[in-house]
């Protein structure tokens, strides 16, 4: 798989890993199918959750998080899934199939995971002052990088040399090597895995300029990653491109004259929160 040719890797083999469900020792394929079936019930997916206690906890966790209003109400897993929706599901279930709660930092980027809280955080806030669906913006900031984790964990020394250029060379670097950058391979990955066209198409375009963008979902997760990049302590990944100014990226989401600070201390508060409710399992 990580046979080098002219041009940079074969990566044919890597589209199909990318395109597979990791397979683990957990329910995640079975929580997918019931997803993927249109005539299964909330109570049907509750019940496939309900066999994987870790997953479950995570799921009522954030329920029962701010992000959704309903702190301390939801004591269902059905509940929790109606109050959520599926895409958010989806989402914990990806994320756990993939190992983004992978208990080795070895195993990710480094600071993959409190980068990955912390736009989640900043999108979702975002898409709050925007009237956008918090779940989408969170679902799409948490996965943004997603395709950063799952190269890294294929072909973690190829990874490090693509990523061993200065940081606004690292997508043409990951391109050279790999045949795509991060985030296509992202969007690859969760086109097969099913996720909604507007998360997959926001997590292909989130290193564009957000005046380039089309789509509102993707502006918030520029803005949201911006703001994360600006939170104190949050340097993100090895692999990550120059922010867009908050500012900006904040005024082409509908946000020309927020206070940026304040949101800045949100989304520093938030993605603590956000952190715990997620790593509780």
């Amino acid at each position: 798989m990580t046979d080098l040719k002219e041009g940079g890797v074969d990566t044919t083999e890597l589209l199909e890993e990318l395109r597979r469900l990791p397979m683990r020792q957990s329910v995640v394929t079975q929580v997918l199918g019931v997803l993927d079936d249109p005539s299964r019930s909330a109570r049907d997916v509750a019940h496939a959750l309900e066999v994987d206690p870790s997953l479950c906890v995570r799921v009522l966790h954030l329920a029962n998080s701010p992000y959704f209003g309903l702190s301390g109400k939801v004591g269902s897993v059905e509940r929790a899934v109606v109050a959520l929706g599926n895409s958010v599901i989806r989402s914990l279930a990806v994320s756990t199939a993939a190992g983004l709660f992978a208990e080795r930092s070895d195993q990710m980027p480094e600071g993959f995971w409190g980068h990955s809280v912390a736009t989640a955080a900043g999108a979702s806030l975002v898409a709050q002052l925007t009237r956008l669906p918090a779940g989408d913006a969170l679902c799409a900031g948490l996965l943004h990088d997603l395709g950063a984790a799952l190269l890294f964990r294929h072909m973690p020394d190829d990874v490090r040399r693509a990523w061993s250029v200065p940081a606004g060379e690292v997508l043409d670097s990951e391109l050279q090597t790999f045949g795509h950058d991060h985030a296509q391979l992202g969007a690859i990955a969760l086109e097969a895995w099913k996720l909604p066209a507007t998360i997959v198409g926001a997590i292909r375009d989130h290193h564009l300029a957000p005046d380039e963008v089309e789509g509102r979902l993707v502006r918030c997760v520029i803005a949201g990653e911006a703001l994360a990049r600006s939170v104190a302590g949050d340097h993100g990944p090895a692999l990550a491109e120059p922010a867009p100014d908050p500012h900006a990226a904040l005024a082409a989401a509908g946000l020309p004259d927020v206070d940026v600070d304040s949101l800045l201390e949100r989304v520093g508060e938030d993605s603590s929160g956000l952190g715990s409710v997620l790593a509780a399992a």
